[in-house]
């Protein structure tokens, strides 16, 4: 019984990825790529696969590589390494050795032609994907392979960013190496802009594969495409989870100290490698070509009726030092010894989403957008040239609330990096040349959303829960108020929201409070505001939500999104923790928790769900959501509704509080023990107003709290029937 259960989820998960259209080509692309070799199979297989498999099969499978010497652990961290060992030998010594483990015999046969495959989609979005003979791991020629993805993917300075995405052909490509044991793909991809034609698109691809054939790559290129591969390669190695898992890579290719050894690699690879390599492995006349059509021309929206831990021992240190510059940028420096890199992250507050004028939904995603663009005194190309040669990782985003950055260096190049995101902030021009591009991207991204289910379902929550307020539409925007947007409007906004006074400076990693003190007011001292800041808005005046369901109708959806929405718990109300524990153990799990339990393990009504608690500045919004056949959508509603109903009226047990709060406080410890969590926890503090000494008050507040309080908090804030339920997907 638990094993056609567990057939029904799989089988979910492979329905949802069907609902992905670059996914589905990418496994029909490789799937006609090998005709022998087992990668030819998707890793989560076939519906008649799954369907037909036994419980025979599945012990079987168990039986033969489920066995220590198929299994490699590692332990990163702050411990006693004789007690972890002692725990390792305790737990797993007593399993005995397998058999020796069976290992894929094929070989590949030599493709003789090229092998093309179309399909369509159920979206409005058209993607082109080509894959390529690759090497093997550990050979020579990986690390040229490798040296060609950075120069084509790598950065706004990359080859097919400049071909695809700045010509206005795709909204976005990329190009993947692949890690494999057996020699693989490598893939080159895009997502083709409305308009764009696929002959277009597939002619400069293989332009941009002759030209690395046939010319060796300038000196500076090269030295940028190794310059981002090893910082990515630093960068990685700086969490804990990642150091971990470098040692099973290591081992499983068969290299001690592979990852150790990446640079000096990456280092040896010459032009003329280079062009030998592109050769060797980027033949269009062998390689499988594949192409995925939108068929959505429409969609249509239909409205139903109502209806006692602590830091110390963790190994974790979160203090800081906050200082503001006279113009009222917030400073702050962590120090972290440890690292050989900088990274410079925090947010802009009031100047995400909620900020959209009405008729200009979309303008500041639109604004975030275009910092990188262009400045008073560099281009789009020299500010991509400028992070691309000196590996600077960058990743900026907008929010309801807020533009978040988060900008990662060498400590070697911090003050190029530093200077460069100071200059984007302070003195962007916003050519208009690039704001049509960055329009025509952006809109195309609204198009691809438009016809996939999740994203719809959450638009049209935000605007059933906030009619009429600002909070209630996407960061994104609409499609009428991006085309809407002028450069004033734009220019307006910007001085209106991006002001010193907003800004919060976070300086992370091998750097003093002086260093990060002389950094901040040497390239951001001198900014001043201009005339008066743009108000936010207030927050919603009725915190009281009536119930009602919608359904959206998508065409040609095989999984449909459902989603339900309330007003949540806010990080600085006293009931924070104890909801945090209520939600957790309804929903915090799909494997663990009591929807998980009931609506995927017990009815197999889906591959996951999950509800959450998302807070901002002065509130915060619940939501549960699920992917699920159209046929199963109203018992996962109903099955949800029950589940949450009895939970309100019988309360959460003993076993099932504790094991709630163990969890929470461990997850906790171990956030804020890595390098992006210490991060976000300090910018978490300074947002929300937080104590300083935060991080280890809610530890205390898990730990002090009890089952009456948690059950409490479930009652106070939750009630299904004050829900709204969004349904988005197909009939």
């Amino acid at each position: 019984e638990s094993i056609a259960k567990e057939k029904k989820i799989v089988i979910s998960e492979l329905e949802m990825y069907k609902n992905m259209p670059a996914q589905a080509l990418s496994d029909e692309i490789i799937n006609g790529h090998f005709r022998s070799h087992s990668y030819r199979w998707p890793i989560i297989g076939f519906k008649s696969d799954v369907n037909s498999l036994t419980r025979s099969d599945i012990t079987g499978y168990y039986r033969t590589y489920y066995v220590p010497n198929n299994a490699i652990l590692s332990v990163s961290g702050n411990f006693d390494t004789k007690k972890a060992k002692e725990l390792i030998d305790k737990y797993f010594s007593s399993k005995e050795r397998g058999k020796a483990i069976p290992s894929p015999s094929a070989i590949e046969p030599k493709h003789e032609s090229q092998r093309s495959i179309s399909m369509e989609n159920p979206g409005k979005t058209n993607y082109i994907e080509y894959a390529f003979n690759s090497d093997k791991m550990l050979a020579k020629d990986k690390y040229a392979l490798d040296v060609i993805a950075a120069i084509l993917e790598s950065g706004k300075s990359s080859r097919l960013y400049k071909a695809l995405v700045k010509t206005g052909i795709a909204s976005g490509a990329g190009a993947s190496s692949g890690r494999n044991l057996d020699p693989g793909t490598f893939e080159i991809y895009m997502d083709l802009m409305p308009g764009a034609s696929r002959e277009q698109a597939e002619s400069v691809i293989e332009k941009e594969i002759l030209k690395l054939q046939n010319s060796e790559v300038p000196a500076k290129e090269l030295e940028k495409a190794k310059n981002l591969l090893k910082s990515s390669n630093i960068m990685r190695s700086e969490s804990l989870s990642s150091v971990a898992m470098a040692k099973v890579i290591n081992d499983i290719y068969g290299n001690s100290s592979y990852m150790e050894e990446f640079e000096k690699n990456i280092d040896k690879v010459t032009a003329e490698q280079v062009k030998e390599t592109a050769k060797k492995y980027r033949d269009i006349k062998t390689c499988t070509k594949g192409y995925s059509k939108g068929a959505i021309s429409k969609a249509n929206l239909f409205e139903a009726k109502n209806n006692k831990a602590s830091l110390s021992g963790s190994g974790a240190d979160l203090s800081f030092e906050k200082f503001t510059l006279k113009n009222g940028i917030t400073v702050i420096v962590k120090q972290n010894r440890k690292v050989n890199s900088i990274s410079i992250s925090g947010h802009i507050r009031n100047s995400g989403s909620y900020m959209d004028p009405e008729g200009k939904e979309g303008i500041a995603k639109l604004t975030g957008a275009m910092l990188d663009r262009g400045t008073s005194s560099k281009t789009l190309e020299e500010i991509a040239e400028t992070e691309d040669f000196n590996g600077i990782n960058t990743h900026d985003h907008v929010y309801s609330e807020i533009f978040s950055f988060s900008h990662w260096m060498l400590k070697s190049k911090a003050d190029t990096g530093i200077a460069l995101f100071a200059d984007e902030i302070i003195n962007p021009s916003f050519p208009e040349k690039e704001l049509e591009k960055c329009r025509k991207e952006l809109l195309a991204e609204i198009d691809s959303n438009y016809s996939e289910p999740s994203s719809r379902a959450k638009e049209e929550l935000y605007r059933q829960m906030f009619p009429g307020h600002r909070r209630g539409h996407l960061a994104i925007g609409t499609k009428e108020g991006v085309s809407s947007i002028t450069r004033s409007d734009i220019v307006k906004f910007h001085k209106g929201c991006y002001r010193p006074e907003n800004l919060l400076i976070i300086l992370y990693g091998n750097i003093t409070p002086a260093e990060g003190r002389k950094l901040a007011e040497k390239h951001f001292g001198s900014w001043k505001s201009e005339g008066a800041p743009m108000t936010p808005p207030s927050d919603p005046k009725d915190k009281k939500l009536e119930k009602s369901e919608t359904f959206v109708n998508i065409d040609g959806q095989i999984q449909n999104s459902v989603m339900f929405g309330g007003y949540g718990v806010n990080i600085k109300e006293k009931d924070f923790a104890a909801f945090q524990v209520f939600n957790y153990i309804m929903g915090g799990s799909t494997l663990t928790s009591r929807i998980g339990q009931d609506v995927r393990e017990k009815q197999g009504l889906c591959y996951g769900i999950n509800s959450f608690n998302t807070s901002g500045s002065h509130m915060a919004i619940f939501m549960i959501q699920a992917l699920t056949a159209p046929k199963n959508v109203s018992k996962v509603i109903d099955s949800t509704k029950n589940i949450i109903n009895r939970m309100l009226s019988e309360g959460v047990t003993e076993e099932e509080f504790n094991d709630a709060k163990e969890h929470l406080i461990n997850s906790h410890l171990m956030y804020v023990s890595e390098n992006g969590g210490q991060v976000n926890t300090i910018e978490q503090i300074e947002y929300h107003g937080l104590s300083k000494d935060y991080a280890n008050e809610i530890l205390k507040a898990y730990e002090n709290l009890t089952l009456e309080e948690v059950n409490a908090a479930g009652r106070k804030y939750l009630n299904p029937d004050n829900m709204k339920i969004v349904v988005a997907g197909s009939k």
